[in-house]
Protein backbone atom coordinates (compact mmCIF):
# COMPACT_ATOMS: atom_id res chain seq x y z
CA UNK A 1 0.00 0.00 0.00
CA UNK A 2 1.72 3.23 -1.08
CA UNK A 3 2.38 6.12 1.25
CA UNK A 4 -0.45 8.60 1.30
CA UNK A 5 -3.19 6.05 0.61
CA UNK A 6 -5.08 7.21 3.68
CA UNK A 7 -8.75 7.25 4.63
CA UNK A 8 -9.29 10.65 3.03
CA UNK A 9 -8.46 9.27 -0.41
CA UNK A 10 -10.58 6.17 0.20
CA UNK A 11 -13.55 8.33 1.20
CA UNK A 12 -13.04 10.56 -1.82
CA UNK A 13 -12.89 7.64 -4.28
CA UNK A 14 -15.72 5.55 -2.86
CA UNK A 15 -18.08 8.01 -1.21
CA UNK A 16 -17.57 11.46 -2.77
CA UNK A 17 -17.02 10.40 -6.39
CA UNK A 18 -19.26 7.34 -6.64
CA UNK A 19 -21.67 7.54 -3.71
CA UNK A 20 -20.74 4.12 -2.31
CA UNK A 21 -21.08 3.24 1.36
CA UNK A 22 -18.15 1.36 2.92
CA UNK A 23 -19.25 -1.38 5.34
CA UNK A 24 -15.85 -2.49 6.67
CA UNK A 25 -12.12 -2.04 5.98
CA UNK A 26 -10.00 -4.97 7.25
CA UNK A 27 -6.32 -4.59 6.38
CA UNK A 28 -2.98 -6.36 6.69
CA UNK A 29 0.68 -5.41 6.39
CA UNK A 30 0.62 -5.15 2.62
CA UNK A 31 -3.07 -5.49 1.76
CA UNK A 32 -6.21 -3.43 2.08
CA UNK A 33 -9.71 -4.90 1.82
CA UNK A 34 -12.81 -2.79 1.37
CA UNK A 35 -16.23 -4.35 1.86
CA UNK A 36 -19.30 -2.80 0.20
CA UNK A 37 -23.01 -3.51 0.43
CA UNK A 38 -23.93 -5.22 -2.86
CA UNK A 39 -27.30 -3.45 -2.92
CA UNK A 40 -25.55 -0.06 -2.73
CA UNK A 41 -23.71 -0.13 -6.06
CA UNK A 42 -23.84 -1.27 -9.66
CA UNK A 43 -21.18 -2.67 -11.97
CA UNK A 44 -20.55 0.71 -13.60
CA UNK A 45 -19.73 2.35 -10.25
CA UNK A 46 -17.53 -0.60 -9.26
CA UNK A 47 -15.62 -0.34 -12.55
CA UNK A 48 -14.99 3.36 -11.92
CA UNK A 49 -13.69 2.60 -8.43
CA UNK A 50 -11.34 -0.11 -9.73
CA UNK A 51 -9.93 2.29 -12.33
CA UNK A 52 -9.52 4.94 -9.63
CA UNK A 53 -7.60 2.51 -7.39
CA UNK A 54 -5.30 1.61 -10.29
CA UNK A 55 -4.64 5.28 -10.97
CA UNK A 56 -3.97 6.33 -7.38
CA UNK A 57 -2.51 3.18 -5.87
CA UNK A 58 -1.06 1.14 -8.75
CA UNK A 59 -1.48 -2.16 -6.83
CA UNK A 60 0.04 -5.48 -7.84
CA UNK A 61 -3.41 -7.06 -8.05
CA UNK A 62 -7.06 -6.21 -7.45
CA UNK A 63 -9.38 -9.09 -6.58
CA UNK A 64 -13.15 -8.75 -6.37
CA UNK A 65 -15.07 -11.31 -4.31
CA UNK A 66 -18.86 -11.25 -4.43
CA UNK A 67 -21.61 -12.67 -2.22
CA UNK A 68 -19.91 -12.36 1.16
CA UNK A 69 -21.78 -11.89 4.43
CA UNK A 70 -20.39 -10.36 7.63
CA UNK A 71 -21.10 -11.89 11.02
CA UNK A 72 -20.18 -9.82 14.08
CA UNK A 73 -19.48 -11.56 17.41
CA UNK A 74 -19.76 -8.94 20.12
CA UNK A 75 -19.03 -8.90 23.84
CA UNK A 76 -17.12 -7.09 26.53
CA UNK A 77 -13.88 -8.60 27.80
CA UNK A 78 -13.30 -10.91 24.84
CA UNK A 79 -9.62 -9.99 24.84
CA UNK A 80 -9.29 -11.61 28.29
CA UNK A 81 -11.04 -14.83 27.31
CA UNK A 82 -8.81 -17.48 25.83
CA UNK A 83 -9.98 -19.33 22.77
CA UNK A 84 -12.80 -16.97 21.74
CA UNK A 85 -11.72 -16.91 18.09
CA UNK A 86 -11.32 -20.70 18.15
CA UNK A 87 -14.84 -21.15 19.48
CA UNK A 88 -16.20 -18.88 16.76
CA UNK A 89 -14.37 -20.79 14.03
CA UNK A 90 -15.42 -24.18 15.43
CA UNK A 91 -19.04 -23.06 15.70
CA UNK A 92 -19.10 -21.95 12.07
CA UNK A 93 -17.28 -25.08 10.92
CA UNK A 94 -19.80 -27.29 12.70
CA UNK A 95 -22.52 -25.48 10.74
CA UNK A 96 -20.60 -26.18 7.51
CA UNK A 97 -19.87 -22.47 6.98
CA UNK A 98 -16.60 -21.60 5.24
CA UNK A 99 -14.73 -18.57 6.62
CA UNK A 100 -13.38 -16.21 3.95
CA UNK A 101 -12.19 -13.41 6.25
CA UNK A 102 -11.68 -12.80 9.96
CA UNK A 103 -10.88 -9.50 11.67
CA UNK A 104 -10.77 -8.39 15.31
CA UNK A 105 -11.48 -4.77 16.05
CA UNK A 106 -8.89 -2.68 17.85
CA UNK A 107 -11.33 -2.18 20.73
CA UNK A 108 -11.35 -5.97 21.15
CA UNK A 109 -15.09 -5.81 21.68
CA UNK A 110 -15.90 -7.74 18.54
CA UNK A 111 -14.72 -10.26 16.00
CA UNK A 112 -16.01 -9.86 12.45
CA UNK A 113 -16.11 -12.92 10.22
CA UNK A 114 -16.72 -12.92 6.47
CA UNK A 115 -18.47 -16.01 5.06
CA UNK A 116 -19.92 -16.99 1.72
CA UNK A 117 -23.40 -15.56 1.45
CA UNK A 118 -25.10 -18.56 -0.11
CA UNK A 119 -26.45 -20.66 2.74
CA UNK A 120 -29.25 -18.33 3.80
CA UNK A 121 -30.86 -20.86 6.13
CA UNK A 122 -27.65 -21.06 8.17
CA UNK A 123 -27.31 -17.27 8.02
CA UNK A 124 -30.87 -16.91 9.30
CA UNK A 125 -30.14 -19.15 12.26
CA UNK A 126 -26.92 -17.27 13.07
CA UNK A 127 -28.69 -13.90 12.91
CA UNK A 128 -31.48 -15.21 15.14
CA UNK A 129 -28.86 -16.29 17.65
CA UNK A 130 -27.07 -12.93 17.42
CA UNK A 131 -30.33 -11.06 18.02
CA UNK A 132 -30.88 -13.11 21.18
CA UNK A 133 -27.42 -12.67 22.71
CA UNK A 134 -26.28 -9.24 21.49
CA UNK A 135 -25.94 -6.73 24.34
CA UNK A 136 -25.20 -3.66 22.21
CA UNK A 137 -28.12 -2.06 20.35
CA UNK A 138 -26.14 -1.50 17.16
CA UNK A 139 -25.43 -5.23 16.87
CA UNK A 140 -29.06 -6.11 17.60
CA UNK A 141 -29.85 -3.81 14.70
CA UNK A 142 -27.37 -5.65 12.48
CA UNK A 143 -28.99 -8.94 13.47
CA UNK A 144 -32.47 -7.66 12.56
CA UNK A 145 -31.16 -6.34 9.25
CA UNK A 146 -29.40 -9.61 8.41
CA UNK A 147 -32.44 -11.62 9.47
CA UNK A 148 -34.67 -9.56 7.19
CA UNK A 149 -32.34 -10.12 4.22
CA UNK A 150 -32.10 -13.85 4.97
CA UNK A 151 -35.89 -14.23 5.08
CA UNK A 152 -36.17 -12.37 1.78
CA UNK A 153 -33.49 -14.51 0.11
CA UNK A 154 -35.32 -17.64 1.31
CA UNK A 155 -38.59 -16.30 -0.16
CA UNK A 156 -40.11 -16.25 3.32
CA UNK A 157 -41.82 -12.99 2.51
CA UNK A 158 -44.23 -12.82 5.47
CA UNK A 159 -41.30 -12.96 7.89
CA UNK A 160 -39.32 -10.48 5.77
CA UNK A 161 -42.26 -8.05 5.96
CA UNK A 162 -42.40 -8.38 9.77
CA UNK A 163 -38.64 -7.70 10.08
CA UNK A 164 -38.80 -4.75 7.68
CA UNK A 165 -41.69 -3.16 9.57
CA UNK A 166 -39.87 -3.73 12.85
CA UNK A 167 -36.82 -1.90 11.52
CA UNK A 168 -38.88 0.92 10.05
CA UNK A 169 -40.63 1.45 13.38
CA UNK A 170 -37.33 2.47 15.03
CA UNK A 171 -36.83 6.20 15.60
CA UNK A 172 -33.09 6.34 15.01
CA UNK A 173 -32.21 4.28 11.97
CA UNK A 174 -29.32 4.67 9.56
CA UNK A 175 -30.58 5.93 6.21
CA UNK A 176 -29.02 3.04 4.26
CA UNK A 177 -30.71 0.49 6.55
CA UNK A 178 -34.03 2.35 6.32
CA UNK A 179 -33.91 2.33 2.53
CA UNK A 180 -32.96 -1.37 2.50
CA UNK A 181 -35.93 -2.10 4.76
CA UNK A 182 -38.23 -0.06 2.47
CA UNK A 183 -36.89 -1.97 -0.53
CA UNK A 184 -37.35 -5.37 1.13
CA UNK A 185 -40.85 -4.43 2.26
CA UNK A 186 -41.88 -3.29 -1.24
CA UNK A 187 -40.45 -6.39 -2.95
CA UNK A 188 -41.94 -8.75 -0.36
CA UNK A 189 -45.40 -7.19 -0.62
CA UNK A 190 -45.24 -7.52 -4.40
CA UNK A 191 -44.10 -11.15 -4.15
CA UNK A 192 -47.08 -11.80 -1.86
CA UNK A 193 -49.31 -10.26 -4.56
CA UNK A 194 -50.26 -7.38 -2.27
CA UNK A 195 -49.90 -5.02 -5.20
CA UNK A 196 -51.71 -2.02 -3.71
CA UNK A 197 -49.45 -1.70 -0.66
CA UNK A 198 -46.39 -2.58 -2.76
CA UNK A 199 -47.11 0.33 -5.10
CA UNK A 200 -47.23 2.75 -2.17
CA UNK A 201 -43.86 1.47 -0.90
CA UNK A 202 -42.31 1.70 -4.37
CA UNK A 203 -43.54 5.30 -4.65
CA UNK A 204 -41.69 6.13 -1.43
CA UNK A 205 -38.63 4.32 -2.73
CA UNK A 206 -38.41 6.49 -5.86
CA UNK A 207 -37.00 9.21 -3.59
CA UNK A 208 -34.29 6.97 -2.12
CA UNK A 209 -30.70 8.22 -2.13
CA UNK A 210 -29.58 4.77 -3.25
CA UNK A 211 -29.78 5.20 -7.05
CA UNK A 212 -30.40 1.49 -7.72
CA UNK A 213 -33.35 1.36 -5.33
CA UNK A 214 -34.84 4.52 -6.83
CA UNK A 215 -34.33 3.30 -10.40
CA UNK A 216 -35.82 -0.14 -9.75
CA UNK A 217 -38.79 1.44 -7.97
CA UNK A 218 -39.52 3.71 -10.94
CA UNK A 219 -39.22 0.86 -13.41
CA UNK A 220 -41.42 -1.44 -11.31
CA UNK A 221 -44.14 1.23 -11.12
CA UNK A 222 -44.02 1.61 -14.91
CA UNK A 223 -44.24 -2.15 -15.37
CA UNK A 224 -47.15 -2.53 -12.93
CA UNK A 225 -49.07 0.24 -14.69
CA UNK A 226 -48.46 -1.41 -18.06
CA UNK A 227 -49.64 -4.78 -16.75
CA UNK A 228 -52.78 -3.10 -15.36
CA UNK A 229 -53.54 -1.63 -18.78
CA UNK A 230 -52.62 1.92 -17.72
CA UNK A 231 -50.49 2.50 -20.80
CA UNK A 232 -50.33 6.29 -20.65
CA UNK A 233 -49.27 6.28 -16.98
CA UNK A 234 -46.60 3.67 -17.70
CA UNK A 235 -45.25 5.74 -20.60
CA UNK A 236 -45.24 8.88 -18.43
CA UNK A 237 -43.01 7.14 -15.87
CA UNK A 238 -40.69 5.90 -18.62
CA UNK A 239 -40.32 9.48 -19.87
CA UNK A 240 -39.26 10.46 -16.32
CA UNK A 241 -36.71 7.63 -16.20
CA UNK A 242 -35.33 8.64 -19.60
CA UNK A 243 -35.09 12.31 -18.61
CA UNK A 244 -33.10 11.63 -15.45
CA UNK A 245 -31.59 8.11 -15.50
CA UNK A 246 -29.82 6.90 -12.36
CA UNK A 247 -29.11 3.36 -13.58
CA UNK A 248 -28.10 2.20 -17.05
CA UNK A 249 -29.55 -1.23 -16.29
CA UNK A 250 -33.05 0.01 -15.42
CA UNK A 251 -32.93 2.55 -18.25
CA UNK A 252 -32.38 -0.36 -20.66
CA UNK A 253 -35.23 -2.32 -19.03
CA UNK A 254 -37.45 0.75 -19.32
CA UNK A 255 -36.66 0.96 -23.04
CA UNK A 256 -37.62 -2.69 -23.50
CA UNK A 257 -40.90 -1.96 -21.71
CA UNK A 258 -41.32 1.12 -23.91
CA UNK A 259 -41.02 -1.11 -26.98
CA UNK A 260 -43.84 -3.27 -25.58
CA UNK A 261 -45.93 -0.12 -25.17
CA UNK A 262 -45.29 0.92 -28.78
CA UNK A 263 -46.23 -2.59 -29.89
CA UNK A 264 -49.49 -2.45 -27.91
CA UNK A 265 -50.31 0.82 -29.70
CA UNK A 266 -49.64 -0.75 -33.08
CA UNK A 267 -46.48 1.32 -33.67
CA UNK A 268 -44.24 -1.56 -34.73
CA UNK A 269 -41.65 0.68 -36.40
CA UNK A 270 -41.04 2.70 -33.21
CA UNK A 271 -40.94 -0.50 -31.15
CA UNK A 272 -38.26 -1.96 -33.45
CA UNK A 273 -36.20 1.23 -33.37
CA UNK A 274 -36.35 1.32 -29.57
CA UNK A 275 -35.14 -2.27 -29.28
CA UNK A 276 -32.40 -1.64 -31.85
CA UNK A 277 -31.14 1.32 -29.82
CA UNK A 278 -30.60 -0.99 -26.85
CA UNK A 279 -28.75 -3.55 -28.96
CA UNK A 280 -26.54 -0.83 -30.50
CA UNK A 281 -25.82 1.34 -27.46
CA UNK A 282 -26.27 -0.58 -24.20
CA UNK A 283 -23.05 -2.23 -22.96
CA UNK A 284 -24.24 -3.77 -19.72
CA UNK A 285 -26.14 -6.94 -18.86
CA UNK A 286 -25.94 -9.47 -21.72
CA UNK A 287 -29.31 -10.99 -20.80
CA UNK A 288 -31.02 -7.64 -21.36
CA UNK A 289 -29.36 -7.27 -24.75
CA UNK A 290 -30.47 -10.80 -25.67
CA UNK A 291 -34.02 -10.02 -24.51
CA UNK A 292 -34.07 -6.96 -26.76
CA UNK A 293 -32.65 -9.00 -29.63
CA UNK A 294 -35.27 -11.76 -29.27
CA UNK A 295 -38.11 -9.24 -29.05
CA UNK A 296 -36.80 -7.52 -32.17
CA UNK A 297 -36.65 -10.83 -34.05
CA UNK A 298 -40.18 -11.66 -32.93
CA UNK A 299 -41.48 -8.26 -34.06
CA UNK A 300 -39.72 -8.55 -37.42
CA UNK A 301 -41.12 -12.03 -38.02
CA UNK A 302 -44.60 -10.89 -37.01
CA UNK A 303 -44.33 -7.86 -39.29
CA UNK A 304 -43.17 -10.01 -42.22
CA UNK A 305 -46.02 -12.46 -41.60
CA UNK A 306 -48.55 -9.63 -41.54
CA UNK A 307 -47.13 -8.18 -44.75
CA UNK A 308 -47.23 -11.61 -46.40
CA UNK A 309 -50.86 -12.09 -45.36
CA UNK A 310 -51.77 -8.66 -46.75
CA UNK A 311 -49.98 -9.43 -50.00
CA UNK A 312 -51.77 -12.76 -50.35
CA UNK A 313 -55.13 -11.08 -49.64
CA UNK A 314 -54.46 -8.41 -52.27
CA UNK A 315 -53.48 -11.13 -54.74
CA UNK A 316 -56.72 -13.02 -54.06
CA UNK A 317 -58.75 -9.85 -54.54
CA UNK A 318 -56.96 -9.11 -57.81
CA UNK A 319 -57.56 -12.61 -59.08
CA UNK A 320 -61.26 -12.33 -58.18
CA UNK A 321 -61.54 -9.11 -60.21
CA UNK A 322 -59.70 -10.57 -63.23
CA UNK A 323 -61.67 -13.81 -63.24
CA UNK A 324 -64.45 -14.01 -65.79
CA UNK A 325 -67.41 -16.05 -64.70
CA UNK A 326 -69.74 -17.25 -67.54
CA UNK A 327 -73.17 -18.41 -66.58
CA UNK A 328 -75.20 -20.35 -69.21
CA UNK A 329 -78.70 -18.98 -69.51
CA UNK A 330 -81.49 -21.55 -69.99
CA UNK A 331 -82.84 -21.84 -73.55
Amino acid sequence: IPKGWEMKKINDLFIERNGLCIEHIPSGIDTLSIILDSSDHNDEALDRVVEGIKEVCNPDTIDIDRNLALIAIVGHGMNRRKGTATKVCNSLASSDVNIRMIDQGSSELNIIVGVENKDYETSKQQYQRLEEIAEISSYKLQAMDGLMQSYFALSQFDSAIICANKLLSLDKLDEAVRERANYTLAKSLLANQNTGQAIEEFKRLTKAKNPEYAAEAQYTLAELNFMAGKIDEAEKIIHQINANPSSEYYLAKAFILWADIFKSKGNTLQAKQTLQSIIDNYEGDEELIETARQKLISLTMQQEKTQQEKQEKRQEQQEAVDEIIIVDEPR
